[in-house]
């Protein structure tokens, strides 16, 4: 039987996302596969005794010893080849093409991004240029520097993180100063970028299957605030439409330009693309290669359950996604400000 390791965990502030991706699906898992846990932490990957409860992970963590190599792991002292590793490694060296870069290095294939499409999505400053030289709508931004205030109102964002964590809205000088000294604690990249007044956020997923795009429903999340907090992502907080109620034009075109980024950026396994709509233009906003629970509400509103999806992942997991997407664009832009 082959083995599929679920790796989760790792050196991330969205290390207790992971472990919830990672429970859910230990819960609905039914694949003909042999599924082999493995939780990271500080550094350690150790299997964990009772790794389906959540309580498992609040105080020490006892397990086996885990070892990457080629081709598989150690369990101890036994070598156990792997199919596959599926990836639930939200934010920070899971999901920035560091992980990737370490299972393409000992030959085995994986469930994400390869390790270029990982680095360029997770950095937010490079995926709006990216993005922009593809000839997709964005907001305008700027990398942020110390002792100058970009033009107002704008959000602050940690450039290389996600689940909105140090994000906020400034108004003022005052709020953005705060805002940056706050989003300086998580990273030292930060963007800053125009604040879209009143508009709505849609999220849409895509996975590929073989040569085809499955692309999911359409969501809204009806936050209550200027940003979509992280309690209001994780504490149930936040009420999600999905399918989102809006007119079709916009849900379609929502739908198509998930499937172009997909296929332009030469993306590989559960992608969610989230967008701001200001009632006029649609604007792509991030693009999350590993998103929290693999976005399996999403998929399930258009007849692909958590099983199905699971099993698309495992059956199209590859060593090496070739990369198509043109950089020639952002690298005349990179070289221009080096001079």
């Amino acid at each position: 039987m082959k083995t599929v390791m679920l790796l989760y965990g790792g050196r991330s502030y969205e290390h207790d996302v992971s472990v919830i991706t990672a429970v859910q699906i230990g819960e609905l898992w039914q694949q003909p596969y042999r599924l082999l846990p493995v939780y990271v932490r500080d550094g350690r990957w150790m299997t964990v005794r009772g790794w389906r409860r959540y309580t498992s992970y609040l105080g020490r963590v006892r397990g086996r010893g885990v070892t990457l190599v080629e081709g598989g792991v150690r369990v101890g002292g036994r070598f156990v080849p792997v199919h596959c590793a599926l990836l639930a490694t939200h934010g920070g060296e899971g999901e920035d093409g560091t992980l990737q870069a370490l299972l393409q290095y000992h030959r085995v294939p994986y469930t994400s991004c390869d390790v270029l499409s990982s680095a360029v999505c997770m950095d937010k400053i490079v995926c709006k240029k990216v993005l922009r030289a593809n000839g997709f709508p964005v907001v305008e931004g700027w990398e942020a520097v110390a002792d100058a205030t970009p033009p107002l109102p704008c959000i602050c964002k940690p450039a290389r993180l996600g689940s909105s964590i140090g994000v906020a809205v400034a108004r003022t000088p005052d709020e953005w100063a705060n805002a940056y000294a706050n989003a300086l604690c998580y990273d030292q990249r930060i963007l800053a970028e125009r604040f879209v007044e009143g508009a709505k956020e849609y999220n849409c997923a895509a996975v590929r299957d073989g040569d085809r795009v499955v692309v999911s429903a359409v969501e809204r999340p009806a936050y209550r605030g200027d940003t979509y907090t992280f309690g209001e992502k994780y504490k149930m907080e936040c009420r999600h439409e999905l399918p989102a109620e809006i007119p079709a034009d916009l849900y379609t075109a929502i739908q198509d330009t998930t499937a172009r980024i997909y296929r332009a950026l030469s993306l590989w396994g559960v992608v969610r693309v989230d967008y701001l709509y200001d009632g006029i233009r649609l604007y792509v906003n991030e693009i999350n290669t590993i998103p929290g629970s693999l976005s399996y509400r999403m998929f399930s509103a258009v007849g692909v359950p958590m099983q199905a999806l699971v099993s698309i992942l495992v059956e199209n997991a590859r060593l090496s996604p070739s990369p198509q997407v043109d950089y020639g664009h952002l690298l005349g832009e990179l070289v221009g400000t080096c001079k």
